[in-house]
C-alpha cells in the first residue's frame, strides 16, 4: 500500500512539474516574439523618424536655391532651377537591397575585417552620414567613374530625399570627386540638368580649380541657366574672383546673376568690399533697383552708430533710396522723420548729445560749446563693415 502511495506522489510531482515547465516554455516564447516584435518595430520607428526629419527638412530647403544659403528671388531664371533636384517625372533606379537591418549593414561596411563594397543604392539606407561617407570612400575605391556618375545622376535626377542625402555629403568628397567632375564638365553634356548638376556640384565642393572653367564659362553661353548655376557655384567661394569680377557680374541683366554676385560681394569683407557696397547704395555703380533694395536690406541691422551716418549720406546722395533709408532708420530708432536726411543729422546730433551727456553728466557741453545753432553741419559716415 505504502508502495503504491508513494507511485501516486511521484505522479502527481511530474505532472506538476511538466505543467511548469510547459508554461515557462511558452512565457519565454511569448517573451522572445515580443522582443523580436519591439526590435523590428524600433528599426522601424528609426527609419520612419528618418524619413521624418529628412521631408521637413526637405520643405525648409524648397524656399533657398538649389539648398544654398543665397537669396530667395521671386523672379526666377526662365528655367525653375529650384526644381532640379526635385523633379517628380524624372524615372530612377529603384533602391536595392530593401534591408530590414541598416543598423547591421552599417557595421559590415563599417568592419575592417569584412571586405564588402556595398552597392550605390544601399548609402540611402545607412542611418549616418559618417556610414555614408566610409560607403563612399569603398565605392570610389572601387570604380572612381562610375561613383561620380552615380553622383551626378541622383544628385540632379534621384528623388528629393536622394537628392538631400547627396548634398549633404558632397563636401566631404572634395578629393574624390574634384577631377572628374571637371573632366566631365569639360566633355560638354548636352544634358541641359546634367550640366547644370555638375557645375552645382563643383561649387558645392568649393573647388578651385574650377573657377577659370566657371568663368569662361559665363562668358561664353548664352543660357541664362547656366551663367546663374556658374555664378552661384562661385558664390560658395566669394574670394575665388576678383571684387572687379562680381561688380561686372552685378551688371547683369539676370536678375538672379546680379543678386547672387550681390550676395558674394556682401560675403566677401574687408575694407575694399565695404568701399564697393558704399558706392553702389552712393549711385557711384549702377545696378538695377532689385539690387539696391537686397543689399539694403542685409545692412540694415549694422550698429547704429554705422546706419545711421550712412542712412543720412544715401538719402543726401542717391534720393532713389531716400523713402527706403527712411523706413530703416525708422524701424532702428523709433523717430518718424521722413526722407529728409537734415532733419535726421539733427536728430543724430541730438541723439549724441543725450547719450554723451548720460554717460558723463560732468562733461555736458556748456552753452558756448554748443554748436546746435551752427548752419551747414555735415554728417561724414564711416565706412560700413560687415556684421
Amino acid at each position: 500500500m505504502s508502495k503504491i502511495s508513494n507511485n501516486y506522489i511521484f505522479f502527481i510531482l511530474l505532472f506538476f512539474l511538466s505543467l511548469s515547465a510547459i508554461v515557462v516554455f511558452s512565457a519565454y516564447g511569448e517573451e522572445l516574439k515580443e522582443i523580436k516584435s519591439n526590435t523590428a518595430s524600433l528599426e522601424t520607428d528609426l527609419h520612419s523618424t528618418h524619413i521624418e526629419q529628412t521631408i521637413e527638412r526637405l520643405k525648409q530647403l524648397q524656399q533657398t536655391v538649389l539648398f544654398e544659403l543665397h537669396p530667395t528671388f521671386s523672379e526666377p531664371p526662365s528655367f525653375d532651377f529650384d526644381n532640379l533636384l526635385f523633379k517628380d517625372d524624372i524615372s530612377t533606379h529603384p533602391i536595392v537591397s530593401q534591408t530590414s537591418e541598416p543598423l547591421l549593414k552599417e557595421q559590415l561596411i563599417a568592419s575592417k575585417g569584412v571586405n564588402m563594397t556595398p552597392k550605390f543604392e544601399e548609402i540611402f539606407l545607412l542611418l549616418s552620414d559618417e556610414m555614408r561617407l566610409k560607403a563612399c570612400k569603398k565605392l570610389y575605391a572601387n570604380d572612381s567613374q562610375s561613383f561620380t556618375q552615380k553622383i551626378i545622376h541622383y544628385l540632379g535626377k534621384g528623388t528629393p530625399e536622394q537628392a538631400l542625402i547627396i548634398n549633404q555629403i558632397l563636401p566631404y568628397l572634395k578629393e574624390e570627386l574634384e577631377e572628374n567632375l571637371i573632366a566631365s564638365l569639360q566633355e560638354n553634356p548636352q544634358d541641359l540638368v546634367e550640366k547644370r548638376t555638375i557645375i552645382y556640384a563643383l561649387g558645392r565642393i568649393k573647388s578651385e580649380k574650377s573657377v577659370p572653367i566657371l568663368w569662361n564659362e559665363i562668358q561664353a553661353t548664352q543660357s541664362e541657366e547656366i551663367q546663374y548655376t556658374c555664378v552661384q557655384s562661385l558664390a560658395n567661394m566669394p574670394h575665388c574672383l576678383s571684387l572687379e569680377q562680381w561688380v561686372q557680374l552685378l551688371q547683369y541683366n539676370s536678375v538672379s546673376v546680379s543678386l547672387t554676385a550681390a550676395y558674394a560681394i556682401l560675403e566677401y569683407g574687408g575694407s575694399s568690399a565695404e568701399e564697393y557696397i558704399r558706392r553702389i547704395l552712393l549711385g557711384e555703380i549702377s545696378v538695377s533697383q532689385r539690387v539696391l533694395e537686397y543689399i539694403s536690406d542685409r545692412i540694415c541691422n549694422y550698429p547704429l552708430e554705422i546706419i545711421v551716418p550712412f542712412s543720412i549720406e544715401v538719402m543726401s546722395r542717391n534720393p532713389g533710396l531716400a523713402q527706403k533709408f527712411s523706413s530703416i532708420l525708422r524701424q532702428r530708432t523709433g523717430a518718424d522723420l521722413g526722407p529728409n536726411p537734415q532733419l535726421w543729422a539733427d536728430w543724430w546730433k541730438e541723439y549724441l548729445n543725450k547719450t554723451s551727456t548720460l554717460k558723463n553728466p560732468e562733461n555736458a557741453p556748456t552753452p558756448q560749446n554748443d554748436n546746435s545753432n551752427q548752419p551747414d553741419i555735415k554728417v561724414h559716415a564711416p565706412r560700413i563693415r560687415k556684421r
